[in-house]
């Protein structure tokens, strides 16, 4: 039952539905995933205003193969739990040391698959020691431990 509770709470802050009206709009509905950097390309788009140089972000439908996303779960005095996804693998790091890994065709993350010694998990850790560092630039009194391979 905790473990429903955990992913219903994670669900809720993750997913979102958005809606667009305009008569000039195409009907259309867009399942897959979408990052906040998204939303702002759409908007650009709809309001026929110039892409940023540098943009991270895509259009629904035109995500890259390989795109690494990153999100956070902020808890407190405890530092964020960050969660690194490519492709449906993902990481998520806590700032004790603790890491489990989930691999796409687990979407209910019941079987932990963390281990560092696996190529593509390595891969995706390195993104993760990159975030845990961005981190600490606004959160300089966190410590990480680092179980990286």
């Amino acid at each position: 039952e905790r473990r429903r509770l955990k992913l219903l709470k994670q669900f809720a802050e993750t997913e979102i539905a958005l809606g667009f009206w305009s008569e000039s709009l195409v009907p259309g509905v867009h399942l897959g995933r979408s990052e906040l950097e998204d939303v702002t390309l759409v908007l650009s788009d709809l309001f026929g205003l110039p892409r940023r140089k540098g943009f991270r972000g895509s259009l629904p439908g035109e995500e890259p193969k390989g795109r690494v996303r990153v999100s956070y779960q902020y808890q407190g005095a405890a530092g964020p739990r960050l969660a690194v996804d490519q492709d449906g693998l993902k990481i998520l790091y806590n700032w004790d040391g603790s890491v489990e890994a989930y691999d796409p065709s687990d979407p209910g993350e019941t079987s932990n698959v963390w281990d560092p010694a696996d190529p593509e998990l390595a891969a995706l850790w390195g993104a993760a020691e990159v975030e845990i560092e961005r981190v600490r630039a606004y959160m300089p009194h966190l410590v990480p431990v680092l179980p990286g391979p």
